[in-house]
């Protein structure tokens, strides 16, 4: 039965149709069929782990097939959760206009499986009967003996897309210039890789935390889920460059390919694509997307400088950030037609805005140099998803943040930030369902963001409010003393009703954020956990106005919080895009008042 399955996958591969839909597996697309009653539209494409869970259903049609046959026929090599699936089947709905509550092409048997209920058309020798294909099968073996040909290769099935994870480059020497070059070098990797199509990236949050580690490569592989690791080293001397890359299979831990660049680090962007052109060669044969770096404008010292200023932006530290804005600047004026550091020039002040350094006025210039970034080079994702953050922060315009998310993510399938804010955003508008598909989408790329805080927060803030207690939990016990972890687990505490644990929690935040617990602890020992969020509002320990408004709702004042609120909304901090689904607004989502915020900010929502 195994081989019967098998090759009916093969045949299925070259294409077939569900009810309505022409399926192309190869091209990750679905079309509507011509005489289908409906008007005719471009292609929509699917994500490749979608289309082989399409591929897997119509291999049986009409039957239920169980998740954990589907989790091991798509995520074979893989430990995932339920949710993976969960969110490739609701792509495969979206996609194809199915509505699980009253499905024509998708049934779902609650905590079993899934199983196609509309007709498929294949070629015919995918659905002869079992007895046939059996015969068929003896025939073949009949004559590959004759003959001495194995027919059955060419109805092997297709391997999934090949995962590639870049891990940090190593700087040869200590000193910043090659620091910031050696970062340069695995930034650029990642993006080329990814944007050449054919290949899986693992997100840079994901291989930065292997900079210093001295394991193995079969065991980073297996915990990034990569199938190949890409290592390098860095020497910047001067105007010379020497970079060395070399490409490892992690299943054998074999080298597949090797090289050495000795060039002018003027020709850094071409040495990058270079070494992306060739991994990708190897891996898939054939690079599906050329990646053209000539129009760059940026050479010499102004090449050096906004390495430099790259490097200080991707800490997300306000203060860095604010020195990288004033490199951008200066950048965009000499060389108005690179697309680089106008892109740069919106990316810092989206961070300062972010860190309440900026006021929202500056956004309007930010909104302007990532349209100026995009007009010079429309193909790079973080331009789209720079402008998406910044359109909802500025104009609280989410039809046209969630365009250029998605847009960004069409160019790149692997930004994995772009999942994320794309997530949250999903999240601000309550479509948990949607939110939890590019979590689950974003998992696999970005494992390690999604053992973090900010991973558990958003788990927090979509509903899942036991899986978010467990994570963080988790985490607070993995590294002990995280402040913001701290933060957030207070918040959970506090949601479930477990109001001493959530005031020690918040208690241990302050105490890790270098505040003295003496205090806190005697205004706890005085007024109990309301003397607590009196001392912390009291000693401004907070700005933002909705994060003063969230203590005061924990506090139970909620004229205050409404205050906050209202303070919140006037000078657009950028929390308020979620104050609907913040767990600490939960008793005010009835109040009139509240109600009037919210429409505020999300009107027609």
């Amino acid at each position: 039965m195994v081989q019967e399955s098998e090759h009916r996958i093969a045949i299925l591969e070259e294409g077939f149709a569900v009810g309505d839909w022409q399926v192309s597996p190869h091209a990750n697309t679905l079309e509507r069929r011509r005489g289908s009653g409906a008007s005719r539209a471009e292609p929509v494409r699917i994500s490749s782990k979608a289309m082989q869970v399409l591929v897997r259903l119509a291999a049986e049609p009409g039957e239920f097939v169980s998740k954990n046959e589907l989790l091991e026929a798509v995520w074979a090599d893989r430990v995932v959760t339920e949710d993976v699936l969960t969110g490739a089947v609701r792509t495969l709905r979206r996609a194809m206009h199915d509505d699980a509550r009253n499905p024509h092409l998708i049934e779902t048997r609650k905590g079993s499986g899934y199983r196609l209920i509309a007709p498929v058309d294949a070629p015919s020798a995918s659905y002869i009967s079992p007895r046939r294909l059996r015969w068929v099968a003896a025939a073949f073996a009949i004559v590959a003996a004759v003959v001495g040909v194995t027919l059955w290769l060419a109805l092997e099935y297709p391997r999934r897309e090949a995962t590639v994870a870049v891990l940090p480059f190593v700087s040869l020497t200590d000193n910043q210039r090659n620091d910031y070059v050696a970062s340069a070098i695995t930034d650029g990797l990642i993006l080329d890789l990814a944007r050449r199509g054919g290949l899986q990236v693992i997100s840079r949050t994901s291989v930065l935390p292997y900079a210093d580690q001295q394991k193995s490569a079969p065991v980073i592989a297996a915990e990034l889920g990569a199938d190949y690791l890409v290592e390098g080293s860095v020497l910047a001397e001067g105007a010379e460059l020497r970079i060395s890359a070399q490409l490892i299979d992690a299943n054998d831990d074999t080298h597949v390919w090797a090289s050495s660049y000795d060039r002018r680090v003027d020709d850094i962007l071409a040495i990058q694509s270079d070494v992306a052109e060739k991994i990708a060669r190897h891996i898939v044969g054939a690079v599906t997307t050329d990646v053209d770096h000539t129009a760059r404008a940026l050479t010499g010292e102004a090449l050096d400088t906004w390495l430099k200023a790259r490097f200080w932006l991707a800490q997300e530290e306000p203060d860095l950030a604010e020195q990288a804005l004033t490199i951008f600047e200066d950048l965009a004026r000499r060389y108005p037609h690179d697309a680089e550091p106008h892109l740069g020039k919106a990316q810092a002040q989206l961070v300062l805005f972010k860190h309440y350094r900026l006021p929202t006025v500056a956004l309007a210039e930010a909104k302007d140099a990532v349209n100026r970034a995009i007009a010079i080079d429309p193909t790079r994702s973080e331009a789209y998803r720079c402008y998406g953050q910044i359109v909802l922060f500025k104009d609280w315009d989410f039809v046209a943040s969630e365009n250029a998310y998605r847009r960004a993510i069409e160019l790149n399938p692997s930004d994995t930030v772009a999942r994320r804010r794309y997530a949250w955003l999903l999240v601000a508008l309550r479509r948990y369902d949607d939110a939890l598909e590019q979590i689950a989408e974003a998992k696999l790329l970005d494992p390690h963001y999604y053992t973090s805080t900010d991973g558990a927060l958003l788990l927090l803030f979509s509903g899942q409010l036991e899986q978010a207690v467990a994570e963080l939990e988790r985490l607070n016990a993995t590294v002990p003393g995280s402040a913001r972890t701290l933060r957030v687990l207070a918040v959970a505490y506090w949601a479930q009703g477990r109001y001493d644990e959530s005031t020690a929690a918040l208690i241990e935040s302050r105490e890790a954020a270098g505040d003295p617990k003496q205090p806190l602890q005697a205004a706890l020992d005085a007024e109990g956990r309301a003397g607590v969020y009196r001392y912390l509002l009291s000693a401004g320990v907070f700005r933002a106005p909705v994060s003063k408004a969230a203590l005061y709702a924990q506090l139970g004042d909620y004229e205050a919080t409404l205050e906050w609120l209202e303070e919140a909304v006037s000078v657009r901090d950028p929390n308020v895009v979620y104050l609907d689904t913040r767990p600490e607004f939960t008793p005010l989502r009835d109040d009139p008042r509240f109600q009037a915020l919210v429409q505020r900010v999300k009107p027609g929502y």
